[in-house]
C-alpha cells in the first residue's frame, strides 16, 4: 500500500487540486491532528517534490505547480478545521520569512497552526525587508515575531533582523523557525532571549509556556 505522502505527491504534481484535497481530509476526518497533517503529510510530500527536482526528474515549473496545489489545500484544510479552534486566547504573534527568502509554506503552516490554538496571526509571508516588518510590528506590537529562515546564504542577515525587531518599544519575542533550525547552530545570529523552534510539535509547546506565564502573570 503507498504511503499517504507519496499519493500526496502525485495529487500535487499533476496540480489535481480535489485529489490533492481528498486525500488530506480522509486523513484529518480520521483522527490525524494538524501537526501530523502538517508535517508527516505536507511538509513530507513538498521535500519529496524538491528531492525530485534536485534530481532533474521534475521541472521547476512542476515543483511551481506541486507548490500553489499544496497552499491551495492547506487554505481549504485551514478552514476546514475552524470549529475545532480553540477560543482566543489574547496572545498575538507575527509570521514572515527573511528578505528574499521565497519558501513560505512552513511559516504559513506555523500561523494556521497557532490560529488554531487561540492566537490572533498575521502572515506577512515570503521575502518581507526589515524595514517593513518593522514598520507592521511597531503598528500591530504583537506579542511575538516568528522569522523563518531555510536558505544558509540568506542566514547572515538574521541577526540584523533579530537585534532590530527584539529592542522594538514593546519587547516583543523573537522566535527563529525554518529548515535551517535544524541543521545548523544559529545561536550565534541570534541574542540569549531568541527562541529557536525546529519543528510544529516545538511550537505547540513553546505556545504552550507563553500561555502558562500569561496565566501566572494575570493570578
Amino acid at each position: 500500500m503507498e504511503q499517504s505522502w507519496e499519493v500526496l505527491v502525485d495529487a500535487l504534481l499533476d496540480g489535481d487540486e480535489d485529489r490533492a484535497w481528498d486525500c488530506v481530509r480522509r486523513l484529518s476526518d480520521a483522527g490525524y491532528d494538524s501537526i501530523w497533517i502538517y508535517e508527516k503529510l505536507l511538509t513530507k510530500a513538498m521535500a519529496h517534490t524538491g528531492w525530485l527536482w534536485e534530481q532533474n526528474e521534475i521541472t521547476i515549473a512542476d515543483e511551481h505547480l506541486a507548490t500553489s496545489t499544496c497552499d491551495f489545500v492547506l487554505t481549504r484544510y485551514h478552514h476546514y478545521i475552524r470549529k475545532w479552534r480553540m477560543p482566543k486566547n489574547g496572545k498575538s504573534l507575527m509570521f514572515l520569512c527573511l528578505d528574499q527568502e521565497q519558501h513560505d509554506l512552513g511559516i504559513k503552516m506555523c500561523a494556521c497552526l497557532l490560529e488554531e490554538l487561540g492566537w490572533t496571526t498575521r502572515l506577512l509571508g515570503a521575502s518581507v525587508p526589515l524595514e517593513q516588518a518593522e514598520m507592521m510590528a511597531k503598528k500591530w506590537q504583537p506579542d511575538a515575531i516568528a522569522i523563518s529562515v531555510s536558505i544558509p546564504y540568506h542566514a547572515r542577515s538574521l541577526s540584523l533582523y533579530v537585534d532590530t525587531l527584539e529592542n522594538l518599544p514593546h519587547k516583543p519575542t523573537i522566535v527563529i523557525g525554518g529548515r535551517l533550525v535544524s541543521m545548523y547552530d544559529l545561536s550565534p545570529l541570534c541574542n540569549e532571549q531568541t527562541v529557536l523552534i525546529g519543528n510544529l510539535a516545538e511550537l505547540a509547546k513553546w505556545q504552550e509556556r507563553q500561555l502558562e506565564v500569561n496565566a501566572d502573570v494575570r493570578h
